[in-house]
């Protein structure tokens, strides 16, 4: 379809008359309205299958440049995996709340024992042991959804009823974990009121049973080889942006969280040396983890190596600090939904197949059970604590040279189930139980078989089954000249493609 289709403000009017309602193209419209002289800008697009349609506001009061920028900052959305329309009444609730909250605030500073003072309070006493951001979540959630109308009321006049009102209306809007997380701060904020005595009894212990939280599931993640082999096809076969393949490449094979990969920046890599250090502040963790903490090693395989430098000279024109920049401003990382995107649009489901997040899971069951390496080994490649009868206080091993070696097997194993290299039918053999109808000869004939000593030369030693790392990279990418004087010679002689 034709984009920008109206050439200008003043052909609107001649374009209605002809008919009523003019295509600018890529879902930007304008009708007539029920007054001629006042049409109206409609953006319409599909998200899930559903057709729908916004309204953009008033033409000439909205011109046909503003709503040109709305429609595009609308597909954007889109682009990222988020409903406009559900976004924008989400901002419409949260300027209601906010206009409540401001004229709460009018009416003067809160009374000394009421909910908000309290709350207030208790926020501030815990806020230095927070990360910024869950403290900010914590504080938003307050005065979204507290304050409006808790926060005048004296903290001892409010019973069980009015907090479980308030947290069933939330749920009932769609927000059932949000409203768990709401009732939790509230009951929270009580047991500070008591502890400086300024009531006697929690009302949230009361309906405790009604909003506990819900069993936890863990997100979908593939654990098969047949199945693992068939998704890196498809994202070697990705027909997206180069950056979000390549994201979707290095997902499966660092074993690190979605935000530490989208927000990896270039400072943080050595590429010669194959290392990329995560900042602690960027890691899982309480406040004082991300502060004082120790940052965390990467040991970059050949593949993510060449990947990484592929990269670098394709989004160098952006100046970008980020290695996965977004593709409208550099200035900002990919969004956080883009790389599960990219897998539904591959046919994938991420509420029932697999998730971005699962690639984790996938290298941590995997790795273990199928390459033999420690769990132990795969934990800390996690940025998961090791447990250990003194709770790591003297055990400080971080494993670097096992970790990188385990990287190398699994990057490799990768490489194998995506170019056939590898049957994963045979990968295993097939449980066979003995039966009840077995002949004893049978039996007997499968346990001489078993104890049997392995010919001279012919051990089957862990080192001998394990996949060889023949350091070999099969990522394939829009061609761009790789950096080939990083690259070891040994790996050159292997792929005749890369010269120096």
């Amino acid at each position: 379809m034709k984009h920008n289709a109206i050439t200008s403000d003043y052909a609107i009017s001649a374009l209605l008359q002809a008919s009523g309602r003019t295509t600018d193209g890529s879902g930007l419209f304008v009708i007539k309205g029920k007054r001629e002289e006042n049409p109206y800008w409609r953006f319409s697009y599909t998200f899930d299958g559903v057709r729908k349609t916004l309204s953009l506001g008033v033409f000439p009061r909205t011109t046909l440049q503003e709503a040109r920028n709305l429609a595009e900052e609308f597909r954007s959305m889109v682009d990222d995996g988020i409903n406009p329309s559900d976004w924008r009444k989400s901002m419409r609730q949260k300027s209601s709340d906010r206009r409540k909250a401001e004229k709460l605030l009018k009416g003067g500073p809160p009374a000394k024992h009421s909910f908000e003072s309290i709350a207030l309070e208790w926020h501030e006493s815990k806020r230095h042991k927070w990360s910024i951001g869950y403290s900010n979540t914590v504080l938003r959630r307050m005065k979204n959804h507290l304050f409006p109308s808790l926060a005048r009321r004296h903290i001892a006049t409010i019973g069980p009823g009015s907090v479980s009102k308030l947290c069933i209306a939330i749920q009932t809007k769609g927000s059932s974990e949000t409203g768990i997380r709401v009732f939790k701060i509230c009951q929270r904020i009580f047991a500070h009121g008591i502890s400086k005595e300024h009531l006697k009894h929690n009302p949230c212990n009361d309906i405790q049973e009604v909003f506990e939280s819900p069993v936890g599931h863990h997100l979908p993640a593939i654990t098969e080889p047949s199945k693992l082999s068939t998704l890196l096809r498809k994202i070697q076969d990705y027909s997206g942006t180069e950056t979000v393949k390549a994201a979707l490449a290095l997902k499966s094979m660092l074993m690190v969280r979605g935000g530490e990969l989208r927000k990896a920046e270039w400072r943080e890599f050595d590429l010669n040396l194959g290392e990329w250090r995560v900042p602690a502040v960027r890691m899982k963790g309480r406040l004082a983890r991300k502060i004082k903490g120790e940052h965390h090693t990467v040991s970059l395989p050949t593949q993510a190596t060449v990947i990484l430098r592929k990269l670098y000279q394709m989004n160098k024109q952006t100046r970008s600090k980020f290695v996965f920049p977004a593709i409208r401003d550099p200035k900002n990382c990919m969004s956080g939904n883009t790389l599960n995107k990219a897998l539904r649009g591959m046919g994938y489901s991420t509420q029932l197949d697999v998730t971005a997040h699962g690639f984790r899971a996938t290298a941590r069951t995997m790795i273990v059970e199928r390459l033999k390496f420690s769990k132990d080994y795969a934990e800390l490649q996690l940025a998961h604590t090791v447990s250990d009868p003194n709770h790591g206080a003297y055990n400080r091993v971080q494993h670097l040279p096992e970790r990188k070696e385990m990287l190398q097997a699994w990057a490799d194993y990768l490489d194998d189930l995506r170019e056939g290299r590898f049957q994963p039918e045979r990968d295993l053999d097939p449980f066979k139980p003995i039966t009840e109808t077995e002949s004893e000869s049978e039996h007997d004939d499968r346990d001489s078989a078993v104890n049997r000593q392995p010919e001279v030369g012919g051990s089957t030693s862990a080192e001998q089954i394990r996949i060889p790392c023949k350091k070999a990279s099969n990522f394939k990418l829009s061609p761009v000249p790789p950096m080939a004087a990083s690259i070891p010679a040994s790996h050159r002689q292997q792929n005749s493609s890369y010269k120096a």
